[in-house]
């Protein structure tokens, strides 16, 4: 968890994928952290939720 930490501490916020490459994780490993960290108020997490196709009103 203290990688993770870091790792924002250092670059900033950044997407959970990018996080889990750079720190050497799993992307589970580090979104569990990641809520972890949320939850002892360290940081903020934000999440974001990708349109489908079928959500396009032009198609």
């Amino acid at each position: 968890m203290n990688e993770i930490l870091q790792y924002l501490k250092t670059r900033g916020e950044s997407h959970d994928t990018l996080i889990a490459e750079a720190t050497g994780n799993t992307l589970t490993h580090t979104r569990i952290h990641l809520i972890e960290l949320a939850s002892i108020k360290e940081i903020m997490v934000c999440y974001r939720t990708l349109p489908t196709p079928s959500d396009d009103p032009t198609s």
